[in-house]
């Protein structure tokens, strides 16, 4: 479910174009009025150039849109003709997730966030000891030299404004005063977010949190809420009583407070994150700037010179080498303890992610292959990025792509999230360097969503690769809190009706099913899912270990689900799914064409839907791959899979191979706008507000 931000609170946006707008403004909507299917707020920054609505007081620009696509319509809709179109700071969170991936696309600040789910003492427990062990420090400190801490919640209109009052005095009299830029006495800062929290404190929904050591306003922070979560607008603290830590021990006590006042929503802290605040939170994510462009042309001139920056800029060395080393491996046994445990923990996300599984990939697929490349990037003893190579070499130039091949339905580096694109450099130049002369480097299938994705797509353009996005399939899943009785009454009538008739069938003619999930029950199993295989429509297996032995690696940690139908003595049915972490993956499946008539499919797929269900109690049921229609009967969800590809334009290949690719968008561009209907235009854009 997409966050609803306190800083897209319609209050909130009004109070900003009040205090900060010029009357330039365009609210453009997309759709009716009264139910729009896209909002957002531009000014004209010069001809044919636009860019959102974006004071310094908030994080989140004012846009509420579902993805990319229908934001092409704005090109037509807005004044005079259009160019281009920045949509500054849009948060992944309140966005739905599957959309098409922007190729201008750039991460900004990262922002984090407490989970209010639980209760603060698990929560507390959960952070690293040296920060508990800090926090008691400081609060001993701070008890040796006061008679009197106090943390003080301000809810009421009429103490708001003194309250505000107050945190502009401690700010001004700070660092920021000393630079201009803090809230102070009568500035426009101060007005804004006085007019802010009285309007919305008159809802119930700002607060301004205070400490006091003794007679002394220690720190303060000024925050709103919405109906999913709290922002963190303002922070402030007294710089004079820095070893009392008194913002850290304030912010230790706010969200105590709001475990128990605002329980099951987040916490924002709507800032650029520092490693400190890090530490707090319980996630992350990258803010995002978006750049739509008009065409082929102003597309080419926008990736050409943003190219060009980029190869004249990386060409200037990465810093932070000092701090960080790139190992390179060639097989996983020789990675450090730090990386395998990094892929360990990537692993509970997905299993492909994991070591498990490249292990059975090297062992099955790729044995004694020369190509493997397992780059790490580490800091000390912390592992930092595990990135998964196979490289291949041509005539004209080395490709280095995902370690994987058909069998893999996603492809994610283990990545710390909350690293920046400038982090990697050090990584990407390695890649460059070690497998020199390399052509291109090509990642998939990947999640579009991913922090991975986005962070991979950044560095790279940083350090002068040419890269650019590409669909590879259709991903259908899910995501479901229910019993079986629940999920089976929410199906289509037909697939209940087909479940039902030919379960009773399969009983009438003494069939029966079977769920194994034992190594001992493993080899008679696998040679009913070889019976079964041999009488289907799909080919043989290229690689006829790698199933056999991801089974094998599956039933040894609990992960193996294994259904059969028998019909008497022969197996008819199989499908081979594995539950890590809630999660079932279906990822093999095959049915015997003679008894296409008894529906087999269908009724393993129920027998198996309902034991990861109830038995499992799995959050996600995953198809991984294909777009076929019976999956949509079976699934709520749609996403896509897309990939990267890299291209070096240090080398003649990669010069070549990037002119090739973006020749070939061109043209499809130019088919694509030449074919759109004018639905695809459909757009109103407001007046001025």
């Amino acid at each position: 479910m997409p966050l609803h931000h306190p800083m897209l609170d319609s209050g909130f946006v009004d109070t900003l174009l009040r205090h900060f707008g010029d009357g330039s403004e365009h609210l453009c909507v997309l759709g009716s009025p009264s139910d729009p299917d896209a909002l957002c707020i531009l000014r004209r920054r010069a001809i044919g150039d636009w860019h959102s609505f974006l004071p310094s007081q908030t994080q989140v620009g004012p846009q509420l849109v579902p993805g990319s696509a229908c934001l092409r319509t704005l090109f037509e809709s807005l004044p005079g003709r259009v160019e281009r179109i920045d949509l500054l700071s849009i948060d992944p969170a309140v966005l739905p997730k599957g959309g098409e991936p922007t190729h201008q696309r750039m991460l900004s600040a990262l922002t984090v966030n407490v989970s209010l789910a639980g209760t603060f003492d698990d929560y507390w427990a959960n952070r690293s000891k040296n920060l508990r062990h800090n926090m008691r420090r400081y609060a001993r400190r701070t008890a040796e030299v006061a008679d009197k801490v106090e943390h003080i919640r301000i809810t009421s209109p009429a103490d708001i404004a003194r309250a505000v009052s107050r945190y502009a005095q401690l700010e001004s009299a700070g660092w920021k005063g000393r630079e201009g830029t803090a809230l102070a006495p009568g500035n426009a800062q101060e007005a804004f977010y006085t007019d802010l929290l009285l309007r919305l404190s008159e809802l119930g929904r700002a607060f301004v949190y205070e400490m006091w050591i003794g007679n002394r306003l220690a720190a303060s922070r000024l925050v709103i809420s919405s109906d999913h979560a709290v922002a963190i607008l303002k922070t402030t603290y007294d710089e004079t009583l820095n070893a009392y830590a008194p913002g850290r021990q304030q912010l230790h006590a706010l969200i105590a407070d709001c475990f128990s006042r605002h329980p099951g929503k987040t916490l924002e802290f709507c800032t650029n994150a520092s490693v400190e605040q890090i530490a707090w939170a319980t996630d992350c994510r990258h803010i995002e700037h978006w750049t739509l462009l008009r065409g082929v042309v102003s597309s080419a001139i926008f990736q050409t010179t943003r190219v060009t920056r980029n190869l004249f800029q990386s060409n200037q060395g990465t810093g932070g080498k000092d701090t960080v080393q790139v190992e390179i491996h060639k097989r996983l046994a020789d990675l450090p303890h730090c990386a395998i445990e990094l892929l360990n923990e990537h692993s509970r996300r997905d299993m492909q992610f994991g070591g498990a599984w490249l292990e059975n990939l090297e062992r099955t697929v790729y044995r004694n292959h020369p190509g493997i490349r397992y780059f790490v990037l580490r800091s000390e003893d912390t592992a930092l990025v595990v990135l998964p190579l196979l490289v291949e070499p041509g005539r004209h130039g080395n490709d280095a792509f995902a370690l994987g091949n058909f069998y893999t339905a996603s492809y994610c580096p283990a990545m710390r999230p909350w690293l920046r694109p400038e982090a990697l450099a050090p990584l990407v130049d390695a890649v460059v360097r070690n497998l020199a002369p390399l052509r291109a480097i090509r990642l998939a299938p990947m999640d579009p969503d991913s922090t991975e994705f986005k962070l991979l797509m950044m560095a790279f353009e940083q350090r002068g690769l040419a890269t650019f996005p590409f669909f590879c399939f259709a991903n259908w899943s899910l995501h479901s809190h229910g019993k079986w009785t629940e999920y089976l009454a929410g199906r289509d009538g037909q697939l209940r009706s087909t479940i039902r008739r030919m379960t009773k069938r399969l009983q009438q003619e003494g069939g029966r099913v079977e769920v194994l999930t034992e190594t001992s029950d493993l080899q008679r199993g696998l040679a009913a899912y070889a019976l079964v295989y041999a009488s289907s429509w799909k080919v043989p297996e290229p690689y006829p270990e790698f199933v056999p032995s991801l089974a094998a690696l599956c039933a040894e940690r609990g992960w193996l689900r294994l259904g059969l139908i028998w019909l008497g003595d022969r197996p008819i049915a199989a499908q081979l799914w594995i539950v890590t972490d809630r999660r079932a993956s279906i990822f093999k499946l095959a049915y015997d064409e003679a008894f296409r008539s008894h529906s087999p499919g269908t009724v393993l797929t129920a027998t198996l839907m309902q034991h990861v269900l109830e038995h499992d109690q799995v959050e996600i049921v995953d198809y991984l791959t294909g777009d076929d229609a019976y999956k949509k009967q079976w699934m709520n969800q749609r996403r896509e899979r897309w990939g990267l590809v890299a291209y070096n334009l240090r080398s003649v290949a990669g010069l070549f191979g990037c002119a090739l690719e973006s020749l070939g968008r061109a043209v499809k561009g130019w088919r694509g706008r030449r074919t759109s209907t004018p639905e695809d235009t459909a757009s109103r854009v407001g007046g001025r507000t």
